[in-house]
């Protein structure tokens, strides 16, 4: 056993380089994945502040909340990588992979300091780097958040124990430096103060007032950026609206922590969405409860073995590490995630590599077949992520009742030219779920933008206004839906509707300007002119850009007074709305 300890401390690096080989090999079929519509989309391609790397860009990035998140860092980076190579995927996955990388390394080294150990350490960084729980943050582009500020915790709890080691100032402050970077990076690393309490239970510190007094700017930090992730999730309205009264939310972050340890335990039939067990009627399934007395039982089971330090230091650290995330579960519509569990699996890999640096050969024989084993099961998982289709048949494939999977299938068939394979899976959502909202809005969009069916996708809107009457978006697209069915009474009536809704809420200035517009031309068509060109005006101030506003509402200018709209129409002719052209060249030639 000596000699293999031996050997593995002369060859460290060796081993080292042939893991992140081995990293690199599993997720390479990730390179070819495309942007997904969950959230992908929304970070970059359709994110106009990653394309200017300006100081104004810069102060737009780190001002602004994406995909409901606080992550200037990993939105910096996305605005480095279009920079690079415009929106080309490939590098996007490569530097999720890299980052990945540098985090097994940053585990090597953070097991190395805990363990004192080289053997334990490699397979901790071996085991980590390849379970398949793994695949989800590494093989998605918008989990790069996830990864940052996972490599940003590990740096900052190992200059904290470098700290402790070493009494060196300088090393608290390199610590409280990458705890900052972390928490730009995203809002879970808020998490981090309760984790340098855990490094000193297991560095045996004795309490004492300085021990507090470290942890005080660490607090301050993580209320602060606590306060902004709320923000940014009441902005969108998660955290101000759920269907479950106290007593299920409570049941539902308990069945969600039992979740994140059975997945992590057992990473088998991983896919991207753990649907709440509730029945269509939002009533938790029975065996829920008792699926939530789990963790209770586990944390009482730990209290019983309070006196194995390596026991209560893993439990504390897997339930540190989801705890921010899985307190969301009551307000979203999953109930756990595998990205969740990137850093607090290092609980499970602790104790398997603590073993393994114990045992005989034979030992590790058996731990490599295993590690083998897991690793072709994350390089198969790493497959699913190359396009939307893939990903949500995985979810189909392993919960066939998940109706959200339909609809997100559904909306990704339309999306790539087959609206009615979109249309027959969001029927079979709808079935499967008859409250999910956002299917009766996406099938009404589909039937009113793809099919030009609009008496059917008016009937959609119905349903998903009924379901959700709080949502502005909906009475607009019923309110479209209505305009082009010549129902001109009841668009107006729900494009304003959207307004006040939108107006008292997120008070979102594009779709304001959408909504003003579109109810202007309603207005223009029953002849009121007047409000409608009040309409107009409320739009193009809003959304100076919207060049279609600027025509409407020079159109409505001129009705009143000949070539009184000229200005309007040479504007929405200057931001290239081609249907102005002509009349801007008439406008000019009646100018001179």
């Amino acid at each position: 056993m000596q000699k293999l300890n031996k050997i593995n401390i002369t060859a460290s690096k060796l081993w080292l380089a042939a893991i992140l080989m081995l990293a690199f090999l599993v997720f390479t079929p990730a390179l070819k994945g495309a942007f997904l519509e969950w959230d992908d989309t929304v970070q970059v391609p359709n994110n106009p502040d990653i394309q200017n790397l300006s100081p104004d860009g810069l102060r737009q990035i780190f001002s602004s909340y994406y995909a409901q998140m606080y992550q200037p860092l990993a939105s910096l980076s996305f605005a480095l990588e279009y920079r690079a190579v415009g929106l080309q995927t490939w590098l996007y996955h490569l530097d999720n992979i890299f980052l990945h990388c540098l985090n097994i390394l940053l585990v090597f080294w953070l097991t190395k300091k805990l363990f004192r150990r080289q053997l334990p350490a490699l397979w901790a960084a071996a085991l980590f780097a390849v379970w398949p729980t793994q695949v989800e943050a590494v093989a998605w582009i918008s989990a790069r958040s996830t990864l940052i500020a996972s490599g940003f915790l590990l740096a900052c709890l190992l200059s904290y124990i470098y700290y402790l080691d070493r009494k060196a100032v300088r090393f608290y402050f390199l610590a409280l430096l990458f705890f900052v970077l972390a928490l730009l990076s995203k809002s879970v690393a808020a998490i981090i103060p309760l984790l340098l309490w855990l490094l000193d239970y297991w560095k045996g510190r004795k309490f004492s007032w300085r021990m507090i007094a470290e942890k005080i700017p660490y607090l301050a930090l993580a209320i602060v950026f606590g306060l902004v992730a709320i923000a940014a999730r009441k902005s969108i309205g998660t955290l101000t609206f759920s269907v479950y009264n106290w007593t299920d939310r409570i049941v539902l972050i308990l069945y969600a922590a039992s979740v994140q340890a059975y997945k992590a335990l057992l990473p088998f039939g991983l896919h991207t969405y753990y649907q709440h067990p509730a029945d269509n009627h939002d009533h938790l399934y029975w065996w829920v409860y008792l699926a939530a007395l789990l963790p209770l039982l586990g944390g009482w089971l730990v209290y019983l073995n309070r006196q194995r330090r390596w026991l209560v230091f893993g439990a504390i650290w897997f339930a540190l590490n989801i705890i921010l995330s899985i307190q969301l579960a009551p307000y979203i519509t999953i109930a756990g995630a595998d990205r969740y569990n990137y850093l607090a699996l290092l609980a499970i890999v602790w104790l398997i590599a603590f073993f393994a640096g114990c045992k005989h050969w034979s030992y590790q024989a058996v731990l490599a077949t295993c590690l083998m084993g897991l690793a072709l099961a994350s390089w198969n998982l790493s497959y699913v992520w190359q396009s939307e289709i893939d990903l949500w048949q995985n979810v189909i494939n392993n919960d066939p009742l998940a109706g959200t999977a339909y609809m997100s299938r559904g909306s990704a068939k339309n999306a790539l030219g087959d609206p009615l394979g979109g249309i027959d899976d969001l029927d079979i959502a709808i079935v499967l779920s008859p409250n999910l909202v956002e299917a009766y809005n996406i099938k009404g969009v589909i039937e009113m933008q793809a099919l030009h069916r609009y008496d059917w996708a008016a009937r959609d809107f119905n349903q998903a206004v009924r379901l959700r009457p709080d949502s502005p978006v909906y009475f607009y697209n019923r309110g479209l839906a209505m305009t082009y069915l010549n129902s001109l009474k009841q668009a107006i009536a729900d494009y304003s509707q959207a307004v006040r809704l939108e107006s008292s809420g997120k008070n979102n200035p594009s779709f304001l300007a959408s909504a003003n517009y579109s109810l202007a031309v309603a207005l223009k068509i029953t002849k009121n002119n007047k409000d409608a060109e009040d309409k107009a005006m409320i739009a193009t101030t809003l959304d100076p850009l919207r060049a279609d506003a600027w025509y409407l509402l020079g159109a409505l200018k001129n009705i009143k007074v000949k070539a009184s709209g000229c200005p309007e129409i040479i504007k929405a002719a200057s931001l290239n709305f081609e249907p102005a052209r002509a009349e801007a060249l008439a406008c000019a030639h009646h100018e001179k």
